[in-house]
């Protein structure tokens, strides 16, 4: 393993490791994902997990282009996963979700293997420059959440629920009626941060 040394990557490592130590390899990897969130939230650590990361393609804008397991204090992009091995287009998909995150770091981290650190790959975003839009877009969505009081994850889930994606299709009732936000979580706040 070879790793940018910095505060936030050590953190998530520290906080990988844990888990897989406690549960092991062989699960699905939602499993990690929770778990790993919810080592994060214990430990205080700022992150957001799913997040619908925008394209711009041609002037094509597309909400949701793909989404991100965790972005780690706004500056760590987390992939992960749990199959029998990582391949090279694992890798590449790691790299271009970089660079379209903006983000400087990402790790891509595989929980089916026996010691961690065997499958824990680092990357650096490969463009030498984060997108500002991007970073910028995610830091007033934060700041707008933090001056409401509100978690990332009521924003998370209000997307998930009512927007399906930030496409404009949202998950419904039964009565064809669109689910409500979680307490507290309006959907003004979340435009105000988008303008």
């Amino acid at each position: 393993m070879d790793f940018e040394n910095s505060p936030t990557t050590n953190l998530v490592i520290g906080h990988a490791i844990a888990v897989h130590r406690a549960l092991g390899p062989g699960l699905l990897e939602g499993v990690y994902e929770r778990c790993l969130a919810r080592r994060f939230e214990q430990a205080g650590i700022r992150f957001a997990r799913q997040i619908a990361v925008p394209i711009v393609f041609e002037g094509l804008s597309i909400p949701c282009g793909y989404r991100a397991d965790f972005v780690v204090d706004n500056t760590v992009l987390v992939e992960l996963k749990s199959i029998d091995r990582l391949l090279p287009i694992h890798s590449a998909q790691t790299l271009t979700y970089l660079k379209l995150s903006g983000l400087r770091h990402g790790l891509l981290t595989n929980f089916n293997v026996e010691v961690l650190k065997n499958g824990i790959k680092s990357f650096l975003n490969p463009s030498g420059v984060t997108s500002r839009r991007n970073r910028h877009v995610g830091l007033r969505i934060l700041r707008v959440l933090e001056a409401e009081g509100l978690h990332s994850l009521h924003y998370l889930h209000y997307l998930h629920v009512n927007v399906g994606c930030a496409t404009g299709v949202g998950h419904r009732t039964s009565e064809n009626r669109p689910t409500n936000p979680p307490p507290a979580c309006r959907s003004s706040v979340i435009e105000s941060a988008l303008v």
